[in-house]
């Protein structure tokens, strides 16, 4: 869903204070490995999405190796939205 990237390229540009030249890079980076984020930066991140998309992260999401980068949180993110959307429409 191209809110929700749009969203976290805005996040981390305004919030976090991070380039945006490319945005196909920057998805793609290890943000934590490449100490781009801290844990409180991250932890505030994780907080901003779960509130702007009405979404829970669980332990297996903030675990998985896919979350070390944005672009594998907004995939994340579009599956936890969708689970919700399928779980009201029940």
């Amino acid at each position: 869903m191209e809110d929700v990237k749009k969203y976290i390229l805005n996040f981390v540009k305004n919030k976090l204070h991070l380039s945006v030249r490319d945005e196909n890079k920057l998805l793609a980076t290890d943000y934590l490995g490449e100490s781009l984020l801290d844990s409180f930066q991250f932890m505030e991140m994780i907080s901003d999405f779960e509130k702007k998309f009405r979404i829970r992260f669980t332990s297996k999401d903030l675990s998985s190796g896919s979350i070390r980068t944005l672009g594998g949180i907004e995939s994340v993110i579009n599956k936890l939205i969708k689970s919700r959307k399928n779980e009201k429409s029940k």
